[in-house]
């Protein structure tokens, strides 16, 4: 057999089984990896979805950041340190608002938390492990995070 045919051979084989795991690693750090939350009060957002809005979001984000909080930080089963902002009305009606993938509970919410402050309730913002000011470097797609929101209700 040529030495060439043998080569070819080795390099495709090489290929077929290095390339898939080497496909999957890049996906898992580029899927998975935190990222920087886009910062509505902060960022250039015209290429968002938060466009349209920007003007109103900015100032509900900024007046949603200045009422007085319980920054409330529990540690997950795996040990890393998620963290929540408590406004207490007094109420015992209480609402929990988990953002979503690349987000953070400032963006997402801050306009209908307010309306909900205004109507006596509880609000509890959580940032999801690996957004905003909780503690992680992955997100688990759910794997993880459904635990997480066990500990925020018995919280």
């Amino acid at each position: 057999m040529d030495f060439k045919i043998i080569l070819y051979i080795c390099i495709g084989i090489g290929i077929f089984f290095a390339l898939p795991s080497t496909i999957y690693t890049a996906m898992f750090f580029g899927v998975f990896y935190r990222r920087k939350s886009i910062m509505l009060e902060k960022d250039d957002i015209k290429n968002t979805h938060y466009y349209p809005y920007v003007a109103q979001l900015k100032k509900d984000i900024l007046q949603a950041k200045a009422l007085p909080c319980e920054r409330v930080e529990l540690k997950a089963k795996d040990g890393v340190m998620l963290l929540g902002r408590y406004y207490d009305t007094n109420s015992a009606k209480t609402i929990i608002f988990a953002h979503g993938y690349q987000s953070n509970a400032f963006n997402n919410f801050s306009t209908i938390m307010l309306d909900f402050l205004q109507k006596g309730y509880n609000v509890l913002l959580i940032d999801q492990r690996a957004h905003g000011e909780s503690g992680g470097k992955f997100t688990a797609l759910g794997c993880r995070e459904h635990e997480d929101l066990l500990l925020w209700l018995e919280y």
